[in-house]
């Protein structure tokens, strides 16, 4: 715009040139300006502010300027100063916005001809087509280095921030920490409260991170909930995290807001260090990630980059591969394994357990892909294939005159955050499960999940546990006793039965102390109308010591170990007789 005005007073011989800058309304109602350039003759830049140029009686442009705002066309003075003078304003858009007003005074009187008008009106058409461009690229450059929703630095400008700060730390001698922060538990808040709401708290949390920073420019959002920052390191890298800890914990000491709703939020991390794990930026920021993956495979808040952290995420990446191939491969298989009421001596119920059989007919043990599953979300729908496998498996038992067992399977926090998750299973037994006018009792399905589980979203659990105990779907919580669940919440949901876990069984008949725990356990679950099963039971002693705990039912080696669907039927068929 100044640039405007002095071709305007050089190259036109205007007398005076300056523009207006459309700055909001002012407290009357009407438009406020400001002047932002000024030129006159004699002088390359007037400041901003001074009433006219030297050797010019000044004239109030005021009501002109009103005027062409106002018509959003020129507005024409060739009468100023009793004829001495003329003046004009001329309206600049941008795009479809009109933003400001060009004045331009003549010596003379009479000079804005109707001629003279049509060349200054391509003066203004080329001036706001100008503009627009420049509002453009500005607009270009925030998208293409920000991130739109939180409007931090998006990876492009990070990583050209980084390199510049690895390039001066380099000459000064020094160290940099790259720290890559996730949000943990944040899919749920987009499949519980939406995604808008999770937008939201992605925003709260880029303001908190950029406040509690001691370089807010340095904060950037990388990717979906991932964060990225880097800092200096002149002495050990433990100063500067212990800086960073306090930072993380000002920004999520308190609960975030979303709508009616209070989230509380925590955030893993993973640090490279430049110059020791990497000397260009990508493979820095690469290799915090991996360091974060670490942290979050093994529940750390932090954790530092490694050599040997590549070696495993290959391993890793390898496996995840031939899981995709099993699920379309049919690798998938299941196992069984019964649940004896002790009372009785009778079969009462199965456990069905996902087993893999990969591509080289190699047993994969659970604890090798079962958590790659639940990370990759593959879990979801293979969570519906077991349940699906496990309800055809019964029906040909059924045919083949074996007894009615209900079948439990293990349910996973990542298919309970699963918005349609009950609205699927339910589809399933509306399928797949006999009518109540067959004769056959239910359930025909139970679900098995763990506390951490359970208290993830107490509320949405309850909601979903009520919806399957309406359509007579038992629910136990499993390996109880190894989480953090409060008893108060417990007596909330509607559950049906404890499994305490194996850890206890096994330490029962050396350990006193273990003994009260599960004669405790039993007690309290009987006290809230709940069964209880045992797992894990491998000798007559552990079945014989539970039965006088008044456990309900076992499940284990001393019984039978898991079998596939055909040696099961064998097994049932025995042991009828």
């Amino acid at each position: 715009l100044e640039g405007a005005c002095q071709i305007a007073v050089e190259e036109g011989e205007f007398a005076k040139a300056e523009v207006v800058l459309l700055d909001g309304g002012a407290p009357d109602g009407g438009p406020r300006v400001r002047r932002v350039a000024a030129c006159a003759e004699g002088e390359r830049t007037a400041p901003p502010g001074t009433s006219d140029a030297p050797g010019l009686a000044p004239i109030d442009t005021a009501q002109l300027v009103t005027e062409a705002i106002a018509a959003a066309a020129p507005a024409i003075d060739n009468d100023a100063l009793g004829g001495k003078a003329s003046c004009v304003a001329l309206p600049l858009a941008e795009g479809p916005r009109l933003i400001a007003v060009l004045v331009l005074r003549a010596r003379v009187c009479g000079f804005f001809t109707a001629e003279e008008m049509l060349l200054l009106k391509q003066l203004v058409a080329d001036i706001s087509f100008a503009l627009t461009h420049l509002s453009t690229q500005n607009r270009l450059t925030q998208l293409n280095q920000y991130d739109g929703l939180t409007g931090l630095p998006n990876r492009a400008l990070f990583l050209e921030r980084l390199r510049q700060a690895m390039h001066n730390a380099q000459e000064e001698g020094e160290q940099l920490l790259v720290v890559v922060g996730k949000l943990r538990n944040f899919v749920s808040i987009n499949t519980t409260l939406g995604r808008a709401a999770g937008d939201d708290v992605l925003r709260q949390v880029a303001h908190r991170l950029k406040a509690a920073s001691r370089f807010p420019d340095r904060v950037a959002r990388v990717s979906g909930n991932l964060f990225a920052s880097f800092l200096p390191n002149k002495t050990s890298a433990s100063e500067p995290t212990l800086r960073m800890d306090h930072s993380l914990d000002e920004a999520f000491s308190k609960p975030f807001q979303v709508g009616t709703h209070e989230v509380t939020l925590t955030i893993q991390t993973g640090v490279a260090i430049y110059p020791d794990d990497a000397d260009d930026a990508d493979t820095l920021l690469v290799n915090a990630e991996t360091a974060l993956r670490r942290a979050r495979n093994s529940g750390a808040r932090i954790s530092f980059f490694e050599p040997r952290m590549h070696e495993e995420m290959a391993r890793r990446m390898q496996v995840e591969m031939r899981l995709a191939q099993a699920i379309s491969g049919d690798e998938f298989q299941l196992h069984y394994q019964p649940k004896l009421e002790i009372s009785t001596g009778n079969i009462i119920g199965l456990e069905a357990l996902l087993r893999w059989k990969d591509s080289e007919n190699t047993m994969v043990q659970p604890s090798q892909f079962v958590p790659l599953l639940e990370e990759s979300g593959m879990i979801v729908d293979v969570g519906l294939w077991v349940i699906r496998r496990a309800m055809e498996d019964q029906s040909s038992w059924l045919a083949a005159g074996l007894p009615y067992l209900p079948v439990a399977v293990n349910v996973s926090s990542v298919q309970m955050r699963e918005p349609n998750f009950v609205e699927e299973v339910l589809a399933i037994l509306d399928k797949m499960a006999p009518p109540p006018a067959s004769g056959w009792p239910a359930p025909w399905l139970e679900i098995e999940l763990t506390e951490s589980a359970a208290m993830e979203d107490i509320e949405r659990t309850v909601a979903q546990l009520q919806q399957l105990r309406a359509r007579e779907v038992q629910v136990a919580i499993d390996d109880f006793g190894t989480g953090h669940s409060s008893l108060g919440y417990l007596a909330q949901l509607p559950v049906s039965a404890l499994k305490i876990d194996r850890s206890f069984i096994s330490g029962m008949t050396p350990r006193r102390d273990t003994m009260m725990i599960v004669d405790a356990i039993i007690s309290l679950a009987h006290s809230l109308g709940l069964k209880v099963i045992a797992e894990g039971v491998e000798t007559r002693q552990q079945m014989d010591l539970l039965s006088k705990l008044r456990c309900d039912e076992i499940q284990g080696y001393l019984l039978s170990p898991p079998l596939d669907a055909r040696s099961l039927a064998s097994f049932l068929t025995d042991y009828r007789r």
